[in-house]
């Protein structure tokens, strides 16, 4: 879905405020890197079509935190909302097509529309929503349950993505996740 067709379906955005001058499109290659670590993370993406994970380096190992799947925003969050430095990356794990609206232009929008700050209202919830999940997830629920729930939210998530993502995901070795595969079986 194109973005601003996305965010019209949400609310309606008066013409006037030139949302669609501030709306960026591009098409990237698999592995491209729309953010990386240490730089300032100055653009709120939207994953029109592929999938994106979000990963942090730990001991010379990658982490992944997050998936991000198609109409789905995404950015570092730890950078983006106070325009410092991030500890994450977000990488593309197929060809996508990535929407984007900069830090400024999404400032200014908000400024200048209600309906443009209410929909950054629901994005915000949406990523707060996201982190509570992950956070009750890896305090209270056993890998397997984590797996369980990763299915559950990203029901094709297996066949797009590396094994030793969706392990370092879920917090478990590849043969952990081997095992709690074949039980699934």
């Amino acid at each position: 879905m194109e973005l601003i067709d996305f965010i019209k379906s949400h609310v309606q955005v008066p013409a006037e405020v030139g949302l669609e001058k501030a709306i960026a499109k591009e098409g990237f290659a698999k592995g491209h890197l729309l953010h990386k670590e240490g730089n300032v993370c100055r653009k709120l993406f939207f994953i029109q079509t592929g999938l994106a994970r979000i990963f942090y380096y730990k001991d010379g190992k990658d982490i992944t935190t997050s998936f991000v799947t198609e109409n789905t925003f995404t950015t570092a969050v730890d950078s983006f909302f106070e325009q410092k430095p991030s500890k994450y990356n977000i990488e593309l794990l197929e060809p996508s097509t990535v929407s984007n609206i900069g830090y400024d232009d999404l400032m200014r929008l908000f400024k200048e529309s209600h309906a443009i700050e209410r929909f950054g209202r629901m994005i915000t919830t949406e990523f707060l929503k996201a982190y509570a999940e992950r956070l009750t997830a890896i305090q209270f629920q056993t890998a397997a349950e984590r797996y369980a729930a990763m299915q559950a939210r990203h029901p094709n998530i297996l066949s797009r993505v590396a094994l030793g993502h969706i392990a370092s995901y879920l917090g478990i070795t590849q043969e952990t996740l081997s095992r709690l595969r074949a039980k699934k079986s």
